[in-house]
């Protein structure tokens, strides 16, 4: 995922403050907060610092944070983090367990906890993607592991999270021979026009080893999204540390990750059903950054079309582009009784080259972000442009990114 070419570079997280948000392990068990004992993690605090430590949420928070020597965090340089442990499975629990976190200064919430409920957005996807919403959070969810359905689980549902679903590396740093994990959730939520599409990217959830909750304080992790999402949560906080804007614009963290997941695992190169825009790569997200090539702004009906300049782009390249925006769910805690989580504005992004010529369009209804993906014949300046299809709100906040790697 190359995160280690990203601490070459001087980042790590450092003062970014992440959430582990977990729920108990079983419906007989209370466990569900970080062990901070373990000696590879900082000594951070907890919203139920009573409740029994979780060998998962210990796990999860590893993959974020942990300072082993060889068994590093994705974002190892991140300050002590945030045990957002909820005392059972209830939403109003995990909600509680959330606000906390946020009342603690997180600047990203990973989510590796959710259930099956079908396919339509349920109570705690409209919640958090109230806290994308509202807070200006980024929030990173487990797509799930539905053994035999392939739907994606609330809360990973939601529009303006992050869901990652998980692949196979077969234990090489090579990205030949990855395979999508088989029990990774992929099935498409309900939309009016059925072109949603989860997850967004994909990340490693195989072969792990992360910190446990008793000496030698490192275990082998079984497989599963749970372990995926940390990636990207850690992913976020690299960015964030990059450029610190980036703590209150999730739009633009979300597309510029997207835009960064280039390893193709299965389907289109572009975008797909099983890895979405595909595997992350921390890299090339770190490269849109530091090369400026990302804008976030608060937008209104009269700023469109908004053209965006894709400068200086070599010829015989793959260039990747992706706007994101947000729905804008009501600032209500669940129960919320129906479903009110509207998507206010379908934008379609169109790309040109330096004559002028169109050369990728991506308009899908549904989704609250659009991708396209092209390769260059010709070096110089390229145009994106975001048209709007529907704009039915006052404002939003809409961000682009753009990805620049070989073919």
């Amino acid at each position: 995922m190359k995160a280690d070419v990203v601490w070459g570079r001087g980042k790590t997280g450092t003062g970014i403050k992440v959430a582990i948000v977990e729920v108990p392990e079983s419906e007989l068990s209370t466990s569900s907060r970080i062990e901070f004992s373990n000696p590879y993690l900082l000594d951070g605090s907890s919203y139920r610092p009573d409740l029994p430590a979780s060998s998962h949420a210990t796990e999860v928070a590893g993959v974020v944070a942990s300072t082993h020597s060889t068994h590093k965090g994705i974002s190892y340089g991140v300050p002590a983090l945030l045990s957002a442990n909820a005392p059972s499975e209830d939403d109003t629990d995990i909600v509680a367990a959330t606000e906390w976190a946020i009342t603690q200064g997180a600047k990203v919430i990973s989510c590796s906890f959710g259930g099956e409920t079908g396919s339509s957005l349920g109570d705690m996807d409209q919640y958090l993607d109230h806290v994308v919403w509202s807070n200006h959070l980024t929030v990173v969810v487990a797509a799930g592991n539905p053994p035999n359905s392939g739907n994606v689980w609330c809360p990973g549902l939601a529009y303006n999270v992050i869901t990652v679903g998980a692949f196979d590396d077969r234990d090489s740093s090579a990205w030949t021979g990855d395979t999508m994990w088989q029990y990774s959730g992929y099935n498409d939520p309900e939309s009016p026009h059925g072109d949603r599409e989860k997850p967004e990217v994909v990340a490693v959830g195989c072969g792990i080893t992360s910190t446990s909750t008793a000496s030698p304080w490192l275990v082998s992790c079984a497989s599963g999204t749970s372990l995926a999402a940390p990636a990207v949560s850690g992913e976020a906080a690299l960015l964030m540390h990059r450029q610190s804007q980036l703590a209150s614009w999730p739009e633009a963290v979300k597309a510029a990750i997207m835009a960064g997941a280039i390893h193709n695992i299965e389907g289109a190169s572009r975008l797909s059903d099983r890895d979405g825009a595909g595997g992350i790569d921390c890299s090339i997200a770190d490269d849109t950054i530091v090369n400026n090539r990302w804008w976030a702004n608060t937008v209104t009906y009269g700023d469109f079309p908004k053209t965006y300049v894709l400068s200086g782009i070599p010829a015989g390249k793959k260039v990747r582009v992706v706007a994101s925006w947000d729905s804008h769910p009501p600032d209500l805690h669940p129960p919320y009784g129906t479903i009110n989580d509207p998507l206010q504005s379908d934008f379609d992004l169109v790309i040109y080259d330096p004559n002028g010529e169109q050369v990728e369009v991506s308009s899908s209804y549904d989704n609250n972000y659009e991708i396209g993906q092209f390769e260059t014949e010709m070096s110089g300046n390229y145009q994106a442009r975001v048209v709007k299809y529907r704009f039915e709100g006052a404002s939003e906040r809409l961000a682009l990114a753009y990805s620049i790697s070989d073919p």
